[in-house]
């Protein structure tokens, strides 16, 4: 039967992998942050049925936790931000380039003033 040693070890090593990932990484964030919410879930369906009494160390360790998933959710939203940027200045410099562009030729919409 699993302990809430386990349990809590199990999240905190979750949310470890989350800060060590680099922003840029999305494909990873991704990964982690699904496991982090396995790992929260788990959690939440032991408490409903603690086996065991909860140590106050358990309670110091969940708070911790609580704090840096906190700050991984703030560089989360930096890294949104940062591809909203991104995102916008590639679609204004598509459409810039869209619109200085002559458009298409054909030889057939030249006018031949020769012949």
């Amino acid at each position: 039967m699993e302990t809430w040693e386990e349990v809590i070890s199990g999240l905190e090593r979750a949310t470890a992998r989350l800060v060590c990932i680099p922003a840029d990484d999305f494909l990873e964030v991704a990964e982690a942050m699904n496991e982090r919410s396995v790992a929260v879930a788990h959690l939440r369906e032991f408490a409903e049925q603690p086996p065991e009494p909860i140590s106050g160390g358990f309670v110091d360790r969940l708070k911790e936790d609580w704090k840096r998933g906190a700050a991984i959710n703030q560089k989360l939203l930096l890294m949104r931000a940062a591809v909203r940027l991104e995102f916008s200045r590639a679609a204004e410099a598509g459409f810039m380039a869209r619109s200085l562009s002559p458009g298409p030729t054909s030889a057939g919409s030249t006018l031949d003033v020769v012949g």
